[in-house]
């Protein structure tokens, strides 16, 4: 499956392709969506983490460039499990618990009639997902605050490259409300897709609020969002069938609110942010302002 790349170069590193590829391929009838479903999930809270870096909007003219890192735990129920039914020639006919793609890495088995056992595939066992992106953001030009990130990665085969392009625009608030400099309020919307060739197509939209106090030296800031994420491609299954497989799915965390703090050191800028609600979210960066 040529998703399998993307994810091995978004933080399944610790696996080979083929290894990913026989996970990824374990289903190709009613049960593919949830079994790949926390992917989109996963991926969505992921690349929506860390895009804001500091609490204000300076009032003259800024450049930043940094590096973000994040972290996103698998640590809830319905990233590791779904609701799987068995096969309509199966009998009984049941829905059984079983291992998503991000699961554990243990298969279920359900007894049927007759001695016959049907067999649930095993997750990856994965405990969390790690990306790392470079970003730029460029300000203040009528209040408003403008952000990008890229990327590609040529993986020297028939995937082609991975790329990723983020653009999203911040806007102050807090010149209109407060008389307080040290207070900040500002909204931002952010667009973001990647893709590895026609394997892969992820677009995502993100719209947050933004509120937190700023001094000199530091920052810190609360946010809540709306993300809407859809995720889609095509792979081989690896059951019997071996046939081609489409799926297309969407996020299903709306919603997502974090905490952020940070420091700055001359030009030197450094932020930390958690965010939720599932999965938890750890992200940290190093940039420069000037």
């Amino acid at each position: 499956m040529k998703l399998v790349h993307f994810l091995i170069f978004t933080g399944f590193s610790l696996f080979s392709s083929a290894q990913v590829n026989t996970y990824i391929g374990a289903y190709s009838g009613v049960n593919k969506d949830g079994y790949l479903q926390p992917i989109a999930n996963v991926l969505t809270s992921s690349f929506n983490t860390g895009i804001v870096q500091y609490s204000r909007i300076d009032s003259g003219f800024y450049f930043y460039f940094g590096i973000i890192g994040s972290a996103s735990l698998v640590l809830s129920e319905n990233l590791k499990f779904f609701d799987a039914v068995t096969p309509e020639n199966f009998i009984p006919n049941a829905i059984v618990s079983a291992p998503t793609l991000l699961g554990p890495r243990n298969s279920v088995n359900y007894q049927g009639i007759n001695g016959t056992v049907y067999t649930f595939p095993a997750g990856i066992g994965l405990k969390f997902l790690s990306l790392a992106v470079p970003q730029i953001s460029i300000g203040n030009l009528a209040g408003t605050e403008f952000t990008g990130r890229f990327f590609a990665y040529d993986t020297k085969d028939d995937v082609g490259k991975i790329n990723y392009l983020a653009i999203g625009a911040r806007h102050d608030l807090s010149q209109y409300f407060f008389k307080n400099k040290n207070t900040d309020l500002s909204i931002s919307y952010t667009y973001q897709k990647a893709s590895t060739g026609a394997y892969l197509d992820f677009h995502s939209h993100l719209a947050q609020a933004i509120m937190g106090r700023s001094g000199k030296r530091w920052n810190y800031f609360a946010f809540v969002g709306y993300q809407k994420s859809k995720i889609k491609g095509t792979y081989t299954s690896t059951d019997e069938k071996e046939e081609i497989v489409h799926y297309d799915l969407d996020n299903k965390n709306n919603l997502i609110a974090g905490i952020s703090g940070g420091l700055s050191l001359g030009k030197f800028h450094m932020q930390g942010i958690a965010s939720g609600l599932s999965p938890v979210v750890i992200s940290a960066s190093l940039g420069l302002k000037f």
